[in-house]
């Protein structure tokens, strides 16, 4: 069991190095590891709704997927710009913001057109919210984090957002290496 478990990390691990190589030398930070993540969020989405759907909860598997997908879509907007543009209302930042807002507000209204009475509302969309908050969120801050630039005010255009991926990096590293401690101690 331990060794599948060691030549698929190698492999991850492998895989994610050269994707972040590619991202360091990018035109434009966080455009090669912005599809890892809309991938990420459409695997995690789906894995919850299984959940769900096993535990005997039914919720509409669109919103599910496309709460989840929204705000690392619109986590993703900074990097169409060639230069973000100053003096944005939004900011980096508040993409990810517009698209829980939207994601929440999409999951609202879908419920609200199946609502055929009381008893489920309330369940049916707190399900469709989790997986939005927690997916969505969690990987659309993925992408936010990519694109901190060298500090406060700085644009990661200028500093090719080399301190977002040193942020982004040591997250993963550190996520990782508890996990293996953990995973090695528990086995010990």
């Amino acid at each position: 069991m331990l060794r599948p478990r060691l030549v698929l990390g190698f492999l991850i691990v492998s895989a994610l190095a050269v994707l972040c190589w590619f991202d360091a030398h990018a035109i434009r930070p966080g455009i090669y590891l912005a599809p890892l993540a809309l991938v990420l969020a459409l695997l995690a989405a789906q894995e919850i709704l299984a959940f769900l759907r096993l535990g005997g909860h039914q919720p509409l598997g669109w919103v599910v997927i496309l709460g989840a997908l929204v705000p690392v879509l619109a986590s993703c907007g900074p990097i169409a710009w060639e230069s973000y543009p100053a003096h944005c209302p939004v900011g980096r930042l508040g993409w990810l913001a517009v698209g829980l807002v939207c994601a929440l507000l999409i999951a609202l209204v879908a419920e609200m057109g199946r609502f055929d009475g009381p008893g489920s509302a309330t369940v049916h969309l707190a399900l469709a919210c989790l997986p939005i908050l927690y997916v969505g969120g969690l990987l659309g801050m993925f992408v936010q984090l990519r694109l901190l630039g060298n500090g406060l005010g700085e644009n990661p255009d200028q500093t090719g957002g080399r301190y977002g991926l040193i942020a982004w990096l040591s997250l993963v590293i550190v996520a990782k290496s508890s996990d293996i401690g953990q995973y090695t101690v528990g086995r010990l």
